[in-house]
């Protein structure tokens, strides 16, 4: 938990203050990480599918945020209207009780 002072509040996630670990708003524990869009064709509805089936396994929340375009990975519709397109970064937060093997189905996923 963080125990450096006020915590700093961004998108209602408190930053606890080492690289990829935050704590959510009820103090939880959260991972965050970003994946870069490598498909020429951007964030289509194959990859989005892909994408939402991994998190669809997982009893862990997920927000998928793209510059200021957010959404939480559990709606199929949401992922889609992101935009993503080639090079631009994905920031993932996932937060609950199977995150490590949540985490790790995304960053193995080919966006």
């Amino acid at each position: 938990m963080w125990d450096g002072g006020a915590p700093v509040t961004y998108n209602n996630y408190h930053v606890a203050g080492f690289a990829g670990r935050m704590c959510d708003a009820a103090g939880g524990d959260m991972v965050e990480f970003t994946k870069t869009i490598k498909d020429p064709l951007g964030l289509h509805a194959r990859p989005v599918a892909l994408l939402y089936d991994i998190i669809a396994k997982h009893r862990s929340d997920v927000s998928v945020s793209i510059g200021d375009r957010h959404t939480d990975g559990r709606d199929v519709m949401g992922l889609m209207a992101l935009y993503g397109e080639c090079g631009e970064d994905i920031i993932f937060r996932v937060s609950g009780v199977d995150e490590a093997s949540c985490v790790t189905s995304i960053r193995n996923l080919s966006l």
